[in-house]
């Protein structure tokens, strides 16, 4: 819905804080609000505008070139996306008790496809070009003298991250950096897991979940190491390849669900419920210390990843 008065509305947004907004889609936060987009759709099961334009407004304003986010907004920023992901695919599913019921499947489809742009520029640290979107303008995005594209973003406060000046803490991030032939080969396990990429295998542990149904162990393993890896290269700073990464995330938790959801027909060949339970927990541990810039703690699973030494 478009302000009467755009001029009012654009003062608004000067008002307004986008980290608070992004919080307030945090589920696992104290900001938690239930007047949200994110808890609206949830409890609700409907789609509330006002609260997608904030939403969509916080997050082209904490957008930053290069992907140098703040440790206080990277975290939930990637959980909203992950949950917001899973709500709109059960939508999809209409096996599935959750549905969105004050639009149609074509509006739902558009915004899907919409908000996942912004977050995939958030990730990949791309202020995304809004005025190519369909006909429905974010009213919080009009007005300015400058176009959005152009605008120069104040990075937000990054409590307890040392300070670029701190020769130790320097000294010790830069011991920390990968060597360049283990982060190339980092790299080629993540992408390689992606369909839509060059290095796509059908070795790979995604692709022979999506197409044999069946989990290899082997190549789950190497994901992992990749992902803790990674994580321990950025630990002072979010991964740039913080976008496939959560693809791979999403991807490999809905088949996984898939299997235990009994109106589902995909079928994951030759594994017990308890495996695959444990599988699923294994993985947020893995991806959430990718996301929180922090090396997961392995040792509270009783199987050992065997490339992980």
């Amino acid at each position: 819905m478009l302000p009467e008065d755009a001029e009012s509305h654009y003062k608004q947004t000067n008002q307004m804080n986008p980290l608070d907004i992004i919080l307030d889609n945090f589920r696992h936060g104290e900001e938690f609000s239930e007047q949200s987009f994110l808890s609206i759709l949830h409890d609700e099961h409907r789609i509330d505008m006002d609260a997608y334009w904030k939403l969509e407004w916080a997050l082209i304003k904490v957008t930053l070139p290069d992907g140098e986010y703040p440790r206080a907004q990277y975290w939930p920023v990637f959980r909203i996306f992950s949950r917001l992901s899973y709500l709109f695919c059960a939508h999809s599913n209409k096996n599935d008790s959750f549905q969105i019921t004050n639009f149609d499947d074509w509006f739902i489809d558009e915004l899907n496809e919409r908000m996942t742009a912004v977050f995939e520029s958030y990730f990949r640290g791309s202020v995304p070009n809004m005025h190519n979107q369909l006909e429905y303008r974010n009213p919080l995005l009009e007005g300015g003298d400058t176009p959005i594209q152009e605008r120069q973003f104040k990075k937000l406060p990054s409590p307890g991250v040392p300070a670029a000046n701190d020769d130790q803490s320097e000294l010790s991030f830069q011991q920390g950096r990968l060597d360049s032939r283990t982060h190339t080969q980092c790299l080629e396990i993540i992408y390689k897991n992606l369909s839509y990429k060059m290095q796509w295998s059908a070795q790979s542990f995604l692709a022979i979940l999506h197409n044999d149904h069946r989990l290899d162990m082997d190549a789950y393993w190497q994901l992992e190491w990749a992902v803790i890896w990674l994580t321990k290269s950025y630990a002072r700073e979010p991964s740039p390849h913080g976008w496939p990464a959560h693809q791979i995330f999403t991807l490999a938790t809905s088949m996984l669900y898939a299997h235990i959801d009994p109106d589902d027909s995909f079928e994951i060949l030759e594994v017990s419920k308890d495996r695959l339970h444990a599988l699923r927990r294994r993985i947020n541990v893995v991806f959430d210390g990718l996301f929180k810039m922090k090396t997961p703690d392995m040792d509270e699973f009783e199987q050992a990843n065997p490339l992980l030494g």
